[in-house]
């Protein structure tokens, strides 16, 4: 089975899913001194079971703000148009259907939009990107800025003195690429570099708890795209929702991945999971 291609963006969203980092990043982006990560409440955006477009991290702050994040190799010139899909949906989920057509203005928070590359020292460190780009016509009446940090090891990205675990993340990917470079696989450079983090104390905590997950959604072991491309080679033929869930049992099954990350990447319980896949 070939690795897994999105590796970084997977161990992106597991860090800073854990609410005192994202508070500590949130910190670090807006300048604020928030302490309360009860005031963070992290978006779920459930339907299609697998969706082609997912976005890495969105939360609101209280009732105030609401912010999406991204993590890209390099920078993707449709960030904003992806970022401005991702709110709508965040919105219409927020709304009530019968508010539209309501004439009391529905409160609505703020956006903020960033994205965080790993595009290496020659990258800007810095930069903004706006949907407008995009328009064939003009500016329009519409417009949406998204905020870019380059996030490569080496580089002095003014959000690194602000927030430690971004700047470790940043480090655990350099670890990995400098034995990728070296000429080890990417299993065994990913193992390599937990425990070479753990010794020198680079996301240790998060690494000591979570340790066999992070191996698991960073490794060979844990690549659905092409277990679920060699399915369909094989003529599997039920549409994407019922083949990324039949290879997710499967892969189980297998033992190739925990049920408690196969869980969440359905969306559900442990135990709905088992109950569902008959384990």
């Amino acid at each position: 089975m070939a690795t897994r291609r999105n590796y970084k963006d997977s161990l992106f969203r597991a860090i800073f899913k854990q609410k005192k980092a994202l508070l500590s990043l949130y910190n670090a982006l807006s300048g604020e001194g928030l302490t309360d990560t009860k005031l963070l409440h992290i978006n779920t955006l459930k339907g299609v079971l697998y969706q082609t477009m997912r976005n890495d991290l969105s939360f609101r702050v209280g009732d105030r703000d609401v912010v999406l994040m991204e993590e890209q190799s390099t920078q993707n010139g449709n960030m904003p148009l992806r970022l401005f899909l991702y709110l709508a949906k965040i919105y219409q989920k927020q709304v009530p259907n019968t508010a539209f057509y309501g004439s009391r203005t529905q409160p609505l928070p703020t956006p903020h939009f960033y994205v965080f590359t790993l595009g290496g020292k020659d990258a800007p460190v810095t930069c903004t990107r706006r949907l407008s780009e995009a328009f064939t016509g003009g500016s329009g009446d519409l417009e949406l800025t998204v905020h870019f940090y380059n996030i490569s090891y080496g580089v002095s990205c003014p959000l690194f003195a602000k927030c430690e675990t971004l700047k470790e993340y940043s480090r655990f990917i350099a670890e990995v690429e400098q034995r990728l470079e070296q000429g080890l696989d990417r299993d065994r450079a990913i193992k390599d570099t937990i425990f070479y983090c753990i010794k020198h104390n680079i996301l240790r905590k998060f690494l000591e708890i979570y340790q066999a997950e992070v191996y698991d959604m960073t490794s060979m072991k844990w690549d659905l795209d092409t277990a679920l491309a060699v399915t369909k080679s094989e003529g599997v033929e039920e549409g994407e929702k019922n083949g990324r869930w039949k290879t997710l049992v499967e892969l189980v099954r297998k033992g190739y991945l925990s049920i408690k990350l196969a869980a969440k990447e359905a969306g559900m319980s442990e135990a709905e999971f088992r109950k569902t896949a008959m384990l």
